[in-house]
This record gives C-alpha cells, structure tokens and sequence, in this order.
C-alpha cells in the first residue's frame, strides 16, 4: 500500500454539465401554489409550508419569530402534547423558521405515515394553539437566548451595524430585548399570525417518493382553506451610503473582537448578480479564498473570515466576517480592504485560483441534485428570494463561463471600497467611532 505525499495538492478534476430537472407545479382553487418534486428512492418525503410574513412584517421585532417556535406547539385540534406523540410515534421531525418575509414549516416524515402527519401539518399552519404555558417556556427560552447572544462580539458588531446599512426604521435592522421578548402576548401572537393568512400568497412543497395519493391528500386538506386574510409584503427601504464610515462597540470583558465590514452593491434584481456573488465566493466563499488564504493561512491573524453576498431585490450587501485578536484588528481591516483591491487585478488570478474557484461553486451547485430534498431547499429559497426560475441555469451558465478579467470587471464595478461600513466589537478602552 502506497503512503500517501501529504504535501501535494490534491488534483482539480472537471465537473460536467448540471441540469436540474423542473418541479411539478399545481395552483389550488383558493390560491395555495403546490410545488412537487417526485424523485425519492427511499420512502421518505417532506411537506414544506411557506407563509407570508416574516422579519419585515412582525407587528413588533421577534414577535413572529415567537410566532414560528409556537407552531408545533400544539393546535386548536390537537394539544400540544398530542400533537408531539403522533409526530415522535410516526418518526416525524419539525422545524420551523423565519426569513425578511416569510415563515417556514417543514415536517420530514417517512411515506407510510404522511397520511397522520398531513392533519398535523395543515393544524401548525393555519390553527395553532398558541397554549400559554407553551408561550411562557418559549418566549423564557427565547429570552434567555438573546440575553446570552448579546454578551457575544459577533452579536454585538452585527447589532450596530444593521442600523447603519439598512436603516434605523427598517424592521430587519432591529433586534428585541430579552425584556421585550418576555412581554409578547399569546393574543398578539395570534392576530400576527392569523392576519398572513392569504391563500395566494402561500406556498406548499412536497418532495421525497411522492405518489398520486399523497397529492391528492395535500389538495384535499388545502384547497377548501378560506382567504381571510389579504396580505402585503413590506416593501424595505434602505440608505443610501455614498461615505465610508466604522462603528466601534466597546465590550471591557470581551477575549478579542469582532469585525462586520459592508460594502453596498445593487441587489438581485441586477443582471449582474451571480457575477457578484462569484467575485464574492472568490474573495471569502470557501477555504481556498483570498481572505482565508492571506489573513488566516500567511498571517495567522483569525481562525476564520468569510465574505458573502445578501441581496433584497433592490439592493445587497458584500459583508466580510471575521474574529480576531483585539490587537489584530486593524490590520485585520487594512488587509481585507487591500484583498477587495486585489481582487480588481486580473494579472493577480492563476489559471489554478480560477479552475479552483470554477469546480467550489459547481460542486455546491451539484449539490443541489443530490437528493429531492437539496432539490426542495434551492426551491424554496428561489421562492422566497423571488428569482427567476432559470436561476439555477443562470448560475451554471456564469460560473462557466468565468475568468480573472470577469471576477475583475465584477470588482471594479461593484465591490467600491470608499462606502465600506466597518463594525468592530471588542476590548478597545478609548477607540472612538469614525463616523
């Protein structure tokens, strides 16, 4: 047996093309959109609800992410407990979140017992208890949960940070208290979440081995929902940064610092999107990136630093990510500043960092084929982000056909280093804020 040469890089081999096959799509007769994909080997299946209604819509900040935690909490039909015993009994598991606009429910269930596993699915979404005691350990462990997030740097730098990006008065940029969290009423939890309830606006997916019988119960259970509701999402609005400026939260007790650096770019709806994201991915996207390569690798200045691309529809963000040494942290930023700089030079690219790059984000894109639940993911979240529905081939398409003279081009055009917004929360004494 042949030992292994630890100190070569491992081969880049060539991913083929990626094809991602379409959905089954039905339009139930109250509105509902059912999305379906059929293509499980395994008798397995997920049901995934969408509601209308996520962080810019919550009447108060965290009260419908309360919301989304109360929704297997037990139904008008069926209490909580109960409702826990046929879900524990059927090996079922529930999750629940919340995006800027919308709730999600998914419950993973094996094919044989969807059909006691639909009523529960269809009573989460649209009768939920709201049990007071349920509310009261929910919203005490929420409480709990931010109380303790803010004693964190990372949490701190993101929270002075949102304000400035997205604005004071824009909902995603405000954070409850744990004082605020412990004064939600059951009351308001359900008028939130009763108010959402629009059949036009709501999304089912099903994928996994799906059958016949198993469409037909989801319609069954779906299509007589009445619209009681007529809802509209917020529609966000954000600053407009044209200086650069940095935060700096002074934590006495804090180990080392946080760094949150934004830079604002146009949002989806740009035709060139994807090409920021790839830009980005190349900057910060994986280990092999040029901000892990210099400032965690060469110089040893953070375990780790990310840089990703959050886009709305009208407008996005590149926010770069990191923990370091409170020593560390100018150089830090001056060192990302030069990478975004770098980045602008096509002559800094090998044909290596850009086969690398090419084959990571192919890879996460063949990931989506893997199963009909990765499938169901990249549905549901081009749902929520509203892109089209090429967008898969969009993105094969532009990573194919990307060089260092487009990651540059990218750069130059949108990666503008003098609005760069700067965060930094750690032990600094006196440092003021460079506003």
């Amino acid at each position: 047996m042949t030992t292994p040469d630890r100190n070569l890089r491992p081969a880049i081999h060539t991913i083929g093309p990626l094809v991602l096959a379409p959905e089954s799509i039905r339009v139930l007769q109250n509105g509902i959109t059912l999305h379906i994909i059929d293509s499980g080997t395994t008798e397995v299946c997920r049901i995934g609800i969408a509601l209308p209604g996520g962080t810019a819509e919550s009447p108060r900040p965290g009260l419908l992410d309360a919301v989304a935690l109360m929704l297997p909490e037990g139904s008008e039909q069926t209490p909580g407990q109960r409702m826990s015993d046929i879900l524990e009994s059927n090996g079922a598991w529930c999750g629940s979140s919340v995006t800027s606009h919308h709730t999600l429910i998914n419950v993973f269930c094996t094919c044989s017992a969807f059909p006691a596993i639909l009523p529960m699915a269809k009573e989460m979404a649209f009768s939920p208890a709201f049990e007071p005691e349920a509310a009261s350990r929910i919203l005490h462990l929420q409480s709990s949960r931010a109380a303790v997030s803010r004693c964190k740097v990372g949490f701190r730098a993101s929270a002075a940070l949102k304000p400035v990006i997205y604005g004071e008065d824009n909902p995603i940029a405000m954070m409850p208290t744990p004082e605020d969290i412990l004064t939600f009423t059951t009351e308001e939890m359900r008028e939130a979440h009763n108010s959402r309830l629009d059949p036009t606006k709501i999304h089912i997916f099903l994928a996994g081995r799906i059958d016949d019988t198993m469409i037909e119960g989801v319609v069954r259970k779906f299509a007589s929902i009445p619209q009681s509701a007529e809802f509209s999402p917020v529609t966000l609005r954000f600053p407009h940064i044209t200086a650069p400026r940095e935060i700096v939260t002074d934590m006495p007790e804090a180990l080392q610092s946080a760094v949150k650096m934004a830079l604002p770019t146009p949002g989806r709806n740009d035709p060139g999107f994807i090409a920021m994201r790839i830009a980005a991915c190349a900057l910060g996207g994986y280990f092999g990136s040029r901000l892990m390569t210099n400032i965690r690798e060469d110089k040893g200045l953070t375990y780790g630093i990310n840089a990703a691309l959050y886009g709305s529809p009208d407008r996005g963000y590149l926010i770069v990510s990191t923990e370091t040494d409170c020593a560390n942290t100018r150089e830090v930023i001056t060192e990302t500043v030069a990478e975004i700089e770098r980045l602008k030079n096509p002559a800094t690219f090998s044909p290596d960092e850009v086969e690398r790059l090419r084959n990571f984000f192919l890879s996460n894109l063949a990931s989506v084929l893997d199963s009909p639940f990765q499938r169901m993911d990249f549905l549901q979240n081009n749902v929520i982000a509203g892109t089209p529905t090429d967008y898969f081939a969009r993105q094969h398409e532009a990573i194919r056909a990307t060089t260092a003279e487009t990651i540059a081009d990218t750069a130059r055009k949108y990666f503008d280093t003098s609005k760069m917004v700067t965060s930094i929360a750690g032990k600094f004494g006196g440092m003021k804020n460079n506003a």
